[in-house]
């Protein structure tokens, strides 16, 4: 993905492009856009780009060698009429429709290919994405067994005893974190803030890697993550109590524009609900790790319980909700200190 901060000189001069083409698109946000208001955007319409990439070619060509392109152009310049633009008012995206994987010839000549993960809710981008054949994917080596799946006891309190608020398993997990090191994942900045008061430590993209360290080394007690679900291995004491809190946000524009043309399709439930995945593995990196794991937030819970969303989570995940869902139904109604009795 090609980004133009609205500071740089290419920013002008890509949005007089198309500023007419958004601005007959509605009228409002154009201006909206113009006028620098925040979390605005808007996609530019397939046809104006198509007609638009001699000219955005050239000025991409000529800002080649800049620190912000030069690594990126390379990637992309063959990708222009296969991708899309989203303006905002302090960016522009330009990302192909695929990742251009046949501008790496070590990946696309590779004899073999290893893929890891193990959050696989849509094996097609195999093929969309990384061109494999569909030759290649039924001939795939998969192991017979999931020998590093952990145990995890993934509870949904609010589900449990709808009365329970946010602030009760807020102090909840702050009396737990007094013996363990509990770890909150939030969707954003916003949402650290709800966390401050109770919080010893929050981490972010300038303190992840001391504090992920530090979370190995020794009790810190409650550390609150922000937006990050997958990279980050926090194994053994590093994490015993998680906490999901609330559904992931996307970053890009172009999934912010996604995320409303698919609301409510099956496509968009898997893409969140594998996010939700990642992220509760986090606390679990073995097959003799443990971890407590709590899904709060009402977008979170409902999110999981329409459309057969869990039904999009792993064997592995889906059996030890699906166990916890039992114990769940013994304490139904109950508060948090039974819920405690259930998990220490």
């Amino acid at each position: 993905m090609l980004k133009i901060d609205s500071l740089n000189p290419a920013y002008k001069e890509i949005y007089k492009c198309f500023q007419e083409s958004l601005r007959e698109q509605s009228l409002t946000k154009e201006a909206e856009i113009d006028n620098r208001e925040r979390d605005v955007y808007m996609q530019v319409p397939f046809w104006s780009w198509q007609s638009k990439i001699p000219e955005i070619s050239k000025i991409l060509i000529t800002n080649k060698n800049t620190e912000w392109l030069k690594f990126v152009w390379p990637l992309i310049k063959e990708s222009l009429p296969l991708s899309r633009c989203v303006v905002s008012s302090d960016t522009i995206e330009i990302s192909p429709h695929c990742i251009p994987i046949q501008m790496i010839p070590s990946i696309t000549n590779a004899r073999r290919k290893i893929f890891m993960t193990a959050t696989l809710v849509d094996d097609s981008i195999l093929s969309s994405h990384f061109g494999i054949t569909e030759e290649s994917i039924n001939k795939a080596v998969i192991p017979d067994t999931a020998g590093d799946i952990g145990d995890r006891m993934i509870l949904l309190p609010q589900v449990i005893n709808t009365e329970l608020t946010d602030d009760e398993i807020k102090n909840f997990c702050k009396s737990i974190s007094q013996d363990v090191n509990v770890v909150v994942i939030v969707p954003s900045q916003e949402r650290a803030k709800y966390w401050e008061d109770k919080a010893n430590l929050i981490l972010n993209k300038n303190n992840l890697n001391e504090g992920v360290s530090r979370l190995k080394r020794e009790k810190v007690g409650l550390t609150i993550l922000v937006n990050r679900y997958d990279g980050i291995d926090l194994p053994k004491d590093a994490c015993r109590f998680l906490v999901i809190d609330g559904l992931p946000v996307v970053k890009r524009l172009i999934d912010k524009v996604e995320q409303v043309i698919l609301a409510g399709s099956s496509r968009k439930g898997a893409q969140i609900i594998q996010k939700i995945e990642q992220g509760m593995g986090r606390g679990v990196r073995s097959s003799d790790d443990y971890c407590a794991v709590f899904l709060m937030g009402r977008n979170l819970t409902s999110q999981l319980y329409t459309g057969g969303a869990i039904d999009k989570l792993s064997p592995g995940t889906k059996a030890q909700i699906n166990l916890s869902e039992e114990i769940s139904d013994q304490i139904k109604g109950g508060d948090l200190s039974q819920i405690r009795e259930v998990i220490i």
